[in-house]
């Protein structure tokens, strides 16, 4: 500690920071009854999509496209720090 001020890692923060995002967005939804768990899980999708430097939309929509038809030992594939597009299978 430094003049009483703890020194805090740039992926704490980062965390901290995606992490108030779905509360503030929270605020305008539904009860937490009637959707907040699967909105929560969206959310994080979408920020953990972020932090590791991919198109929300794109992760989403592929995702969405594929998850129904794999297997669920495989589904790790499809998390977004293991996520590849579709047309980089091409490549």
């Amino acid at each position: 500690m430094e003049r009483g001020r703890a020194k805090v890692s740039p992926p704490l923060w980062l965390s901290e920071r995606c992490a108030a995002s779905p509360s503030v967005a929270r605020i305008g939804s539904l009860p937490l009854r009637s959707g907040g768990p699967r909105a929560a899980a969206i959310y994080s999708l979408i920020e953990t999509a972020k932090l590791n430097r991919l198109d929300p939309q794109a992760y989403l929509t592929d995702l969405l496209a594929r998850i129904a038809d794999r297997p669920a030992k495989r589904v790790a594939q499809l998390l977004p720090w293991n996520w590849k597009p579709p047309n980089a299978a091409a490549v």
